[in-house]
């Protein structure tokens, strides 16, 4: 049988329907800047270009850190030292392959991965290469390393750990992948005799350095929906250490507090986020997709502020510098909010544009990392 509707009721069905649509666009919109009192100011230490900088969208080259030395790599394969005071350049390595995601360090030497699935190994010195090794197939994110061991995630979902001073392999683990992910990898944490790596299926886990020993296996996020994008559960976001916890987020699912001795879940969130996330002893900070700043309480995982004063505009990965948060926007701004209230006290444009890059918090400085390589240094200092 078919039914047919009274003309106003079709009308009011119409105008329902515009006004759904119209408040859809509404919040997809980004948000507009809003003014505030600037209670600090931002000040620029220095700034270098590194190399070519890095092309792919969806590469995120990190900046590292050892005690007075900062190394950085471009993605045609220069890799460099510089003094973390000046940004002097103290030595400049070519290692002529397409790195994947910039630099880790391990005590004495410094880390590469390729495209082509290589590993290379660098003198922290004084550049010169130590050796090179073979992953599966190709690398996207930094190595981890605690000098004795130089792990790599490659593409295909393979594992590898290679001996810091020989490059020989040590162990390797085969994780099977999801149908769908996205290409962006979560980096390793290497912290001391553990490895923390997050995999594209919503699981943190955890092996020994020495000898790849699985310790264990936290669930973080668990698949959803109907679709294969929908139960997308990719763990992009790098594990961060703090105390005796470790801390995973991912697309589609949550963020989690995990203990790093038994792997048990003390706390978890829901929210997705694609970029990295930070943590004090406080709070751990997460952008999400919607382009919210959440502070959440390390111990309990209670949202203790939300920042939405940046809906819709792309934020990326957030960065602590002094008592505050900086997190960068897709319209090339940097904002710095309170780390206690989550509230603005400063905002500018920082040099170069598209900061994909993870921040460096380094000696109360905060270095950022432009897609165009460039490499800028600030610190606060009061109005």
């Amino acid at each position: 049988m078919q039914v047919r509707l009274p003309i106003a009721v079709c009308i009011l069905i119409g105008l329902a329907f515009l006004q759904a649509c119209s408040n859809v666009e509404e919040s997809l919109k980004p948000a507009e800047l809003v003014d505030f009192e600037k209670s600090i100011k931002l000040k620029k230490v220095w700034s270098k270009s590194i190399g070519a900088g890095h092309s792919s969208i969806d590469s995120r080259f990190n900046v590292v850190a050892d005690g007075e030395r900062i190394y950085a790599a471009d993605d045609k394969g220069k890799v460099f030292a510089l003094d973390a005071a000046t940004g002097k350049t103290i030595w400049q390595s070519n290692v002529k392959v397409k790195v994947g995601g910039g630099v880790g360090i391990g005590k004495t030497r410094v880390f590469i991965g390729s495209l082509e699935g290589e590993v290379i190994a660098l003198n922290a010195e004084n550049g010169e290469e130590e050796w090179r090794a073979n992953a599966s197939s190709e690398i996207v994110v930094p190595p981890g390393s605690n000098g004795d061991v130089v792990v790599v995630p490659a593409i295909d979902g393979r594992l590898f750990a290679f001996d810091a001073k020989t490059g020989e392999i040590r162990w390797s683990y085969d994780h099977p992948r999801p149908v769908l992910t996205y290409r962006p990898q979560a980096a390793p944490l290497v912290v001391d005799s553990q490895v923390f790596i997050a995999f594209d299926n919503g699981q943190l886990m955890s092996f020994a350095a020495a000898d790849g020993q699985l310790r264990w296996t936290a669930r973080v996020s668990q698949p959803e929906g109907s679709t294969e994008l929908e139960r997308t559960i990719d763990l992009d976001s790098t594990p961060v250490s703090s105390g005796p916890f470790v801390y995973a987020a991912g697309i589609n699912g949550k963020v989690a507090a995990i203990n790093k001795g038994t792997g048990r879940v003390l706390w978890s969130q829901d929210v997705s986020t694609y970029y990295n996330i930070v943590a004090d002893d406080d709070y751990v900070y997460v952008t999400t997709e919607e382009g919210h700043l959440h502070a959440y309480t390390s111990t309990s995982g209670r949202l203790e502020w939300e920042n939405k004063d940046l809906h819709r505009r792309g934020l990326r990965s957030p960065g602590l510098i002094d008592e505050y948060v900086a997190v960068a926007d897709d319209k090339g701004y940097l904002h710095i909010v309170s780390k206690k209230e989550g509230k603005f006290v400063e905002r500018i444009r920082p040099d170069g544009s598209d900061f994909e890059s993870p921040f460096l918090s380094h000696d109360n400085k905060l270095y950022i990392l432009s897609r165009s390589g460039k490499l800028s240094v600030y610190e606060v200092t009061p109005i």
